[in-house]
């Protein structure tokens, strides 16, 4: 047992040397904010995130790395470690009160175990059981905190790992975080597609990229306001040779949320939210009939329901998308604007990258009756007429990577909004 532990360690040393270096990717921001405040970065192709201060610079490091294992001296104290029970504590100290979430992830870059929950600042005992033998990495991500640490088990194990939370000390001090200028490390391997989202105040943007060198990524923040004060994430798609658009780059999720009856044009904005549930609406974003959309003016290009600066965007908007841009062609364009992953879209999520930041989410949408298709598709008003009943619009699903347009489609559905800047 002890000689295949062995190899199995000689085997992952072997191939991190096959997989090439690591980079450093640092941040900055230009338009309406020039310093960066956080930064959330996921990969795409294994799904895990971590988050760091604009000022500090993310690693990049073979997925199979194995460095060396965290001392007392590191903000994440794992013992034992190596564990030959399949059982660890995890100790760390957060500095400030809110989300955390710790991630268990394999050497592929799969996420094991995870626990996600509110906690106070101070410091915090977690309980990993059942951990199978193999390499893994623990993510741990909080406010204005990150950090990565290495974890072996040395032992055969039955059923699911899981990570517990064992209690928390908010009297314990956190002078042993990281400083505001870290450096963050995060598993990748050649090839991966990383979404970056920077935020700086109420500005929020999102930029895709795969990494072949040392680099800064740059978020052009650009205001993005509706009516009621929600703020949006914006991505910008195309080439400086095709043309570049800017998007939101999350659904629109304005005006008063009616319930069982028709939109109408009463000078309120109105929206449904999917099965009449306010939470679908907070994740979803709100569904609109054409009318209400474009507040009645039936004009393509208005601003309608959009924030200031901003517009819904009309059919030749949406077909620069695949025509234009390196999204293209339209059987493909839909896997590079679909969220990745299973979270909210059904599996399969057919060619689902998400290497455009658009970020697609299937909202599902209401004919004048009845709900439908939540998790299965997302569906997205043009401001372009077919008279006299009809109005062209775009299509999302779980079951293929195209990005389908339709004019069949009665102007009294309600559909999601994304808007598109002036």
């Amino acid at each position: 047992m002890k000689n295949t532990f062995t190899c199995i360690l000689f085997l992952v040393f072997v191939v991190l040397k096959l997989q090439g270096q690591d980079y450093f990717i640092s941040f900055s921001g230009s338009g309406a904010a020039t310093q960066v405040g956080t930064v959330e970065v996921t990969n795409q192709n294994s799904g895990t995130t971590v988050t760091l201060n604009g000022g500090d610079l993310l690693h990049l490091i073979p997925a199979l790395g194995i460095n060396p294992i965290n001392n007392q001296e590191t903000p994440v104290q794992i013992f034992p470690n190596p564990t030959f029970d399949g059982s660890a504590v995890i100790r760390f100290i957060t500095s400030e009160t809110g989300k955390v979430v710790v991630n268990l992830i394999d050497i592929s870059g799969k996420i094991v175990s995870q626990s996600d929950m509110m906690l106070k600042r101070g410091e915090h005992d977690f309980e990993i059981s059942a951990l199978h033998r193999g390499f893994y990495f623990l993510s741990i991500s909080s406010p204005g905190h990150s950090a990565i640490a290495k974890l072996i088990s040395n032992t055969e194990m039955q059923g699911a790992t899981r990570i517990e939370h064992l209690h928390s000390n908010a009297n314990a001090s956190a002078t042993n975080l990281k400083n505001s200028h870290a450096t963050v490390d995060m598993p990748y391997s050649n090839g991966n597609i990383l979404l970056y989202k920077g935020m700086a105040g109420e500005y929020r943007s999102v930029v895709t990229d795969v990494p072949t060198s040392n680099h800064t990524i740059t978020f052009p923040f650009v205001s993005c306001k509706d009516h009621d004060g929600n703020t949006y994430a914006t991505v910008q798609i195309g080439t400086l040779k095709s043309g570049v658009q800017t998007w939101m780059a999350e659904n629109l999720n304005v005006g008063v949320r009616i319930q069982d009856i028709f939109q109408t044009n009463n000078n309120v904005i109105e929206k449904n939210c999917y099965e009449n549930m306010d939470a679908n609406c907070n994740v979803y974003g709100g569904l609109y009939t054409w009318g209400e959309a474009l507040q009645y003016t039936g004009l393509e290009g208005a601003q309608g329901i959009c924030p200031g600066g901003w517009h819904i965007p009309s059919k030749d908007e949406w077909s620069e998308l695949t025509t234009w841009t390196s999204l293209g062609p339209e059987e493909f364009a839909g896997g590079k604007m679909k969220e990745a992953g299973i979270i909210h879209w059904k599996s399969p999520n057919t060619g689902a990258t998400n290497e455009s930041g658009f970020t697609g989410l299937p909202a599902g949408l209401k004919t004048p009756n009845v709900y439908g298709y939540m998790g299965e598709s997302g569906h997205f008003w043009s401001s372009t007429e077919i008279p006299p009943i009809n109005a062209w619009s775009w299509g999302l699903v779980y079951s293929n990577s195209s990005f389908g347009f339709t004019g069949t489609i009665e102007q009294g559905w309600a559909f999601s909004i994304r808007c598109i800047k002036n």
